[in-house]
């Protein structure tokens, strides 16, 4: 329990210095607790979009048109909501990303691609899609069917979604299959579990989650524009990130609160770069930056909890010895 708590404490502490970074850079900005509050909440549809991409990521694989599903989603929640509020919002971008997600698992399974240049492909026919229903213009929802965009209804959408993906993560059968083919496919096969059913389920749990994630960003924007070619992809760069560093913290907590630290980074990072004005270049150099100092830093880490194990364990010896 003990070792629990001071791993938890040393990825905790990670976001908390990099905002106290960006506190001195931008004291007015950053010295406000509504920041905070900002911050945590515009990390959640980064998280929920990055717990659905990091099963494919442990094995290997991207989804690529998760950012142009997101639009396509809320393009469908956003007519529907003009008939059913609420419910439209929510039913239109479950049913549209579940579609999206059959999609996605029949043309793998037919056409047996790399999943990256599948969803490159299909950024095109989704974008293409959302422009033709919406004749390229911007639509917008009522204020009063917002409420899964702000507290306490984004808050509710979040934790839901966590405790879901803690389950399928930890104590599902998927989650076991998934962790055993990242590790092993060959071994995997061998054992009777499917790679490629493995892999078509992923793209549909991405594509949910996504979803998920599209609820609270249309209700949150209050309104979506059809994308044009890749720029979709931007959308996702965050929750990508996000995996990646909640992959390497993931060695010292559970992976699902590991990525919610990790887009919490990014939401920090983000709101930074805007706060001191800094250009896009600028935002990929201290991305790229931070990223290789938490490597290092986690790799530091446990290099000291190791050498402090040993030395505990000798410490024990000796005790045994002179006994």
């Amino acid at each position: 329990m003990n070792k629990k708590i001071s791993n938890a404490i040393v990825v905790v502490m990670v976001p908390i210095a990099l905002y106290l970074f960006f506190l001195l850079l931008r004291p007015k900005s950053f010295g406000k607790i509504n920041t905070v509050y900002i911050i945590i909440t515009q990390s959640f549809i980064t998280c929920m979009i990055a717990w659905g991409m990091q099963y494919l990521a442990k094995m290997g694989e991207f989804d690529l048109a998760l950012g142009a599903e997101m639009i396509l989603d809320s393009i469908i929640a956003a007519l529907l909501s003009t008939r059913l509020g609420i419910p439209g919002i929510v039913a239109g971008c479950l049913l549209s990303a579940f579609v999206c997600g059959i999609l996605k698992g029949v043309l793998y399974r037919v056409m047996k691609i790399p999943i990256m240049i599948l969803t490159i492909a299909l950024i095109y026919l989704l974008g293409s899609f959302g422009g033709l229903i919406t004749n390229s213009a911007a639509l917008t929802i009522a204020y009063e069917h917002t409420f899964l965009g702000r507290a306490p209804g984004n808050m509710i959408v979040f934790l839901l979604t966590g405790i879901l993906m803690y389950f399928l993560a930890n104590k599902s059968v998927y989650g076991s299959n998934v962790n055993a083919v990242a590790g092993a496919p060959g071994i995997s096969r061998n054992n009777g579990i499917s790679v490629e059913r493995t892999k078509i389920r992923s793209l549909i749990l991405s594509s949910m989650f996504a979803g998920i994630a599209a609820i609270v960003q249309l209700s949150h924007g209050s309104g979506v524009t059809p994308s044009v070619g890749l720029d979709s992809i931007q959308n996702i760069m965050q929750p990508m990130m996000s995996v990646f560093i909640g992959f390497v913290m993931a060695q010292y907590v559970n992976v699902v609160f590991s990525i919610f630290v990790g887009s919490i980074l990014m939401s920090i990072i983000s709101n930074g770069i805007t706060a001191l004005n800094w250009s896009s270049a600028i935002y990929n150099i201290v991305v790229g930056i931070i990223l290789l100092l938490i490597m290092a830093y986690m790799n530091v880490a446990k290099i000291y909890s190791k050498r402090h194990e040993e030395k505990v364990r000798a410490i024990a010896n000796i005790k045994e010895m002179n006994l």
